[in-house]
């Protein structure tokens, strides 16, 4: 018991410079840390860099005034949350530059999305292209998160998403389904029944799913057997390959590519980074 007190003194007579100045009580989960933790946070903190408002390390940055602090606390909090997590210095760095990355690439992408089908206010701040496959199951997983976001973020972020099969088969008849839907203003009602519905996507699947979504089916089946459709898919497929996309679902953040977890608090994140980077929150 007394080894045990003399070593928890050691831990907090250590602490380090850097972690010593942070207002730890005022960051989300450091309270949660062991002393090494907040310790590691802290020098991580002092390396790391923000890459918007005030120029710097976190460290420095948090004392920074107004909004000028905004991407301080929001890294100081990230790296709580991800030394609470176990992560080591090096891994810690290596994602938050990852995230620098997905906020601040050194260019962005300009892709055209005339056409393409989309959900929420053409000239909202926030613009996300989503390349997906309909066979893919992390594209699934994702699709409910980004409607939850757009419903929370209403009017300030469209959605744009661009069917890109992975193989052939079934995923490009997927992806014909709902370019079929889509001519008929019906693409969101069949985006979540092909998705809801893996096992439906042959021929009759399909039709009964274009039905479910109030489809009328003699135009949906003749779009399906459209060679049109197909040439979107292959447009897509080739503006992917250009963009070097490998896998689905891939993310474009105002032609920014999304480098992190696609899980809803990453995805919040990088919304609200953006709109804060553009002035509108």
């Amino acid at each position: 018991m007394k080894l045990a007190l003399l070593l928890g003194a050691a831990l907090v007579a250590t602490a380090s410079p850097a972690a010593a100045k942070i207002p730890w009580k005022r960051i989300k989960g450091a309270s949660d840390l062991m002393a090494n933790e907040q310790r590691l946070a802290g020098e991580i903190m002092s390396k790391a860099r923000t890459y918007y408002g005030c120029k710097g390390t976190v460290s420095k940055c948090l004392g920074a005034r107004g909004k000028a602090s905004r991407n301080a606390w929001r890294l100081a909090r990230y790296i709580v949350f991800l030394v609470g997590k176990g992560l080591s210095e090096k891994e810690v760095l290596k994602v938050v530059s990852l995230r620098r990355k997905s906020a601040k690439p050194k260019k962005r992408k300009r892709i055209k999305v005339a056409g393409t089908p989309y959900l929420g206010p053409l000239n909202a701040p926030v613009q996300i292209v989503e390349y997906a496959d309909f066979r893919c199951g992390h594209c699934a997983a994702v699709a409910p998160m980004l409607k939850q976001l757009l419903a929370k973020y209403k009017g300030k972020v469209v959605l744009f998403f661009k069917p890109y099969p992975l193989r052939q088969g079934a995923a490009v008849r997927a992806a014909q389904a709902s370019l079929a839907a889509h001519l008929q203003g019906k693409f969101w009602p069949m985006h979540k029944r092909l998705f809801d519905n893996p096992s439906m996507h042959d021929a009759a699947g399909l039709t009964k799913l274009a039905k479910a979504a109030g489809l009328d089916v003699g135009k949906f089946q003749a779009a399906m057997q459209s060679r049109a459709l197909l040439k979107i898919i292959d447009k897509n497929k080739r503006e992917g390959l250009k963009l070097g996309i490998t896998g689905t679902p891939t993310l474009y953040f105002n032609g920014k590519k999304y480098r992190l977890r696609k899980d809803l608090m990453h995805l919040q994140e990088r919304i609200e980074e953006e709109l804060e980077m553009l002035g509108k929150i």
